[in-house]
């Protein structure tokens, strides 16, 4: 994408939401050599008056359709809740635009090989937000896996350990229709890692996963969850969550033919 640029010229981005995660984003655009956070769309009035005073530069819409129908912008950064996902990056790819969407890609599997399909026929980039990828403690897991140290790997085993997620914007984390499943907010990322370690080995064959919950008012929803992740070679991954402890924590360990790795990350004064 940035190679059509003539150098001097900005890459435009244009932003769908701004709400906790989204002024994140906005930051992060807004601090990169090359790109201009052109246009910012938010819901409330609270949050574009935000908007507003931190990117005084930047056009605010309050209805995302308007954003999305500029001709002025090269991507469309989609950071609003998991249920509307799919309405909201189908339009911005219909539009002609690249597109960098928050995971979850969608809440089921036909809208996300529907948006595969349509940025494919477009000749737009479709972008995934699975930042512990560009993480330096989690990167540098995958540099000293790529550099052989393991071995072939065998076993990966990431837990995370955490207060209850928050409720969300009318309480939608906490509704099943409109967040899918709570695997969905944070052991998304570790499956994403763990395939990303085990790439040298193939994809997966078979995932086993188990769940409760302490909360006989929401049974739907899951407090506590772990999945087995195999593959053939017969290396296998165990995902685990629970929101049932405090505080912030992440840790992993990782096996192979010759050797382990074990990082952790703690997050006490996370919301």
């Amino acid at each position: 994408m940035a190679a059509r640029k003539v150098m001097s010229e900005a890459v435009r981005f244009g932003q769908i939401g701004f709400g906790a995660w989204g002024k994140i984003h906005a930051g992060a655009v807004a601090g990169t050599a090359g790109a201009e956070l052109a246009a910012i769309s938010a819901r409330s009035e609270g949050t574009r008056a935000e908007a507003a005073e931190a990117y005084p530069d930047a056009i605010v819409h309050e209805d995302w359709r308007d954003l999305v129908a500029r001709d002025d912008l090269d991507v469309v950064d989609v950071v609003v809740p998991s249920y509307l996902h799919y309405e909201v990056a189908k339009a911005v790819l219909e539009s002609g635009k690249h597109l960098m969407l928050e995971k979850p890609m969608c809440l089921k599997v036909s809208e996300c090989e529907a948006l595969i399909s349509l940025a494919k026929e477009k000749g737009k980039l479709l972008s995934i937000m699975h930042e512990l990828r560009l993480s330096s403690l989690w990167g540098e897991m995958k540099r000293l896996v790529d550099e052989g140290i393991l071995g072939e790997p065998q076993y990966l085993m990431m837990e995370l350990s955490r207060h209850p997620y928050r409720q969300g914007a009318e309480g939608w984390r906490y509704d099943l229709e409109r967040v899918g499943s709570w695997v969905l907010e944070e052991p998304i990322h570790f499956f994403d890692l763990a395939r990303w370690y085990f790439s040298g080995i193939g994809d997966p064959s078979s995932v086993f996963a188990t769940a409760n919950t302490k909360d006989a008012r929401r049974p739907e929803l899951r407090d506590n969850f772990a999945a087995t992740m195999k593959w053939e070679s017969g290396a296998f991954a165990v995902i685990c969550q629970t929101l049932s402890a405090f505080e912030h924590h992440q840790s992993m360990k990782l096996t192979g033919t010759k050797g382990s790795l074990w990082a952790r990350w703690s997050g006490a004064q996370d919301r």
